[in-house]
């Protein structure tokens, strides 16, 4: 059964697939955390910069994904990959359905790319 850990998260290091050198690009951007790694993955477009970011091809990154995902509980998983974006003083909301399949207000604003795929 896994277990819940404490308020820093489950660490990066020996998590089967990773390198020193990808623990080291994710600790100069700040991610040590298994949960950190599946929130900033969220989208379709950050994977990908993650995944070139890693020397690593799409594939290998969603396999990683897969496996970060083994070692949370299922409901911290589904929590940490749910789309967000800031809001006022840092509180951070969730994306509402509206704009998730790419439906804006009219003005001429087009969508933003790590937004294409995000649906609940």
């Amino acid at each position: 059964m896994k277990e819940r850990m404490d308020e820093q998260g489950k660490p990066l290091e020996g998590l089967e697939g990773l390198t020193e050198e990808h623990l080291q690009r994710f600790q100069a951007l700040w991610i040590t955390t298994s949960e950190q790694l599946l929130s900033l993955s969220a989208t379709p477009g950050n994977r990908r910069r993650l995944a070139t970011y890693l020397g690593m091809s799409e594939e290998r990154f969603e396999t990683l994904l897969a496996l970060v995902r083994t070692q949370l509980l299922p409901e911290v998983a589904e929590e940490m990959e749910r789309p967000v974006r800031g809001g006022f003083l840092g509180e951070v909301t969730p994306i509402p359905p509206d704009k998730r399949r790419g439906r804006w207000p009219s003005g001429g604003k087009t969508e933003p790319e790590d937004t294409e795929q995000c649906k609940e």
